[in-house]
C-alpha cells in the first residue's frame, strides 16, 4: 500500500475513534435503556388533584325509607267555642332518595284518635282523623358534619271529626291541596366513620292550600269552599348502625281551616286541628 495512504487511513481511524469517546453516552448509542419499575416516579396528589372518594361508612347518606309511630294528644277548637282532646296516634311514612345535590321523595301520615273527643267519659262517642300527603322535589347541599335539605311539592290533606250518639252519626269532612316548603337542617355530633354516627335533627314545615268542608250531618249536608295553612316542626336524634337507622324525637302540627264562604246563608267557623307528641322511627339509610 502506499505509505501515503496509508497514513491517511490510520489518521482517519484515530479521529474518528477520539470523537466517538468523548460524545456523549446517548448518542453513542441507539437503544435507550428501558428504566426500572422501582425507578419510575409515582404520581402524587397536588393542589389540583380530585379529593379521593370517602370511604364506603363516611359517605353521606342519599336514600332513606323509615316508618315513625308517634303518640300523644290531638285537640281540635273552633271558633263557635267548641272544643275537645283525646289521646292519638300518628303512623308516618318517609321515603327520599338524592343525587349528589338533587332528588326526590315522599311523605304521608295519617292520624287516628280515641273515641273520647267531646265529653271524655259520655257515651256519646267522637273521634278525629287526619291524613297528609307530601310529594316532593329535594334540594340538598352536601355538607361533611352538616346538611339542609329543602323540599318542596304538592300537599294534599284531610281531617274530619266524627259524632254519633246512638242515634245520629255525624261527620265533617275538610279537605285541603295545596303546596308545602320543607327544611330540615342535621348535624352528626359523632362524625359518620366506623360503621355508626349519631345526629341531630329538626324538620320545620310550611304550606297553604284551597280546600272544602263537606258536611254529612242530620241538620247539614252542605260544602262549603275554604282555605288553609299549615306548620309543624319536629326534632330529636338519629342513630345510624351500618345503613339501620333508629329516631326518637318530638313532633307538633298545626292545620287552620279558614272561615268558610257562605252556602246558601251559611258560614262553617275557622277550625283548628293540633297533634303534638313524641315518636320513634325505625328505617333504613345509605
Amino acid at each position: 500500500m502506499n505509505p501515503t495512504l496509508r497514513w491517511t487511513l490510520f489518521a482517519s481511524s484515530s479521529l474518528l475513534a477520539g470523537c466517538a469517546t468523548g460524545l456523549p453516552d446517548a448518542t453513542r448509542t441507539l437503544a435507550l435503556p428501558l428504566p426500572s419499575t422501582g425507578a419510575v416516579p409515582a404520581a402524587s396528589a397536588g393542589a389540583g388533584a380530585p379529593a379521593a372518594a370517602p370511604a364506603a361508612d363516611d359517605a353521606i347518606p342519599n336514600g332513606l325509607v323509615a316508618a315513625r309511630l308517634a303518640v300523644g294528644r290531638t285537640r281540635v277548637a273552633a271558633e263557635d267555642g267548641t272544643r275537645g282532646n283525646a289521646n292519638a296516634s300518628m303512623l308516618g311514612l318517609d321515603f327520599e332518595a338524592t343525587g349528589r345535590t338533587f332528588g326526590g321523595g315522599v311523605s304521608f301520615e295519617v292520624l287516628a284518635s280515641d273515641d273520647d273527643l267531646y265529653e271524655q267519659g259520655s257515651a256519646v262517642d267522637s273521634s278525629t282523623a287526619g291524613i297528609d300527603l307530601f310529594p316532593h322535589f329535594t334540594i340538598r347541599p352536601n355538607g361533611k358534619r352538616f346538611r339542609l335539605p329543602i323540599r318542596l311539592g304538592p300537599v294534599v290533606q284531610w281531617s274530619a271529626v266524627n259524632v254519633d250518639d246512638g242515634t245520629d252519626d255525624d261527620t265533617v269532612h275538610w279537605y285541603g291541596a295545596g303546596a308545602r316548603v320543607e327544611l330540615e337542617p342535621e348535624f352528626d355530633l359523632i362524625p359518620r366513620g366506623g360503621g355508626q354516627s349519631l345526629s341531630i335533627y329538626g324538620r320545620g314545615r310550611l304550606g297553604g292550600a284551597f280546600g272544602q268542608v263537606s258536611a254529612d250531618t242530620a241538620t247539614d249536608d252542605r260544602d262549603y269552599d275554604t282555605t288553609s295553612s299549615h306548620w309543624g316542626v319536629e326534632g330529636g336524634l338519629r342513630w345510624e348502625i351500618g345503613k339501620l337507622m333508629v329516631a326518637g324525637g318530638y313532633q307538633y302540627t298545626h292545620t287552620t281551616y279558614g272561615e268558610t264562604d257562605a252556602t246558601d246563608g251559611f258560614v262553617f267557623p275557622e277550625t283548628r286541628f293540633r297533634f303534638s307528641g313524641v315518636f320513634l322511627s325505625v328505617g333504613f339509610r345509605w
